[in-house]
């Protein structure tokens, strides 16, 4: 069978809080998230082998109780190349059961924000 997007499940705790994520991507890859700790921020991602213009990634929390996914916006921690931009140009959150979307822009080197739900 063939996927639209490449599938992945991800679990995140308490020591991941804060951090770069760099991770295997498809150029369309869609990202169950697993919260172990009530909330975690990402401040940044990478892809391996570079990040790749045009790719998409959408990250779906999967965790129940109520746990809230956050992406910092523009955090100065990761390198450049690998900040996330939102829209509002503020810190965006996933929580429980909702989903961020991005797409890495080689014009920009971000991975922007596209919609969330």
């Amino acid at each position: 069978m063939a996927f639209l997007f490449t599938p992945m499940s991800l679990t995140l705790g308490s020591g991941d809080n804060n951090t770069t994520l760099s991770l295997a991507l498809g150029s369309s890859t869609f990202i169950n998230v697993t919260l172990t700790s009530a909330s975690i921020t990402l401040v940044g991602m990478s892809t391996i082998g570079g990040n790749i213009d045009g790719a998409v990634v959408c990250f779906s929390n999967v965790s129940t109780g109520g746990n809230t996914l956050t992406f910092a916006h523009a955090s100065g921690v990761p390198l450049p190349a690998n900040r996330f931009t939102n829209s509002g140009t503020v810190d965006r959150s996933a929580v429980q059961f909702g989903a961020s979307w991005y797409r890495y822009s080689a014009v920009t080197l971000t991975w922007q924000q596209m919609m969330r739900a």
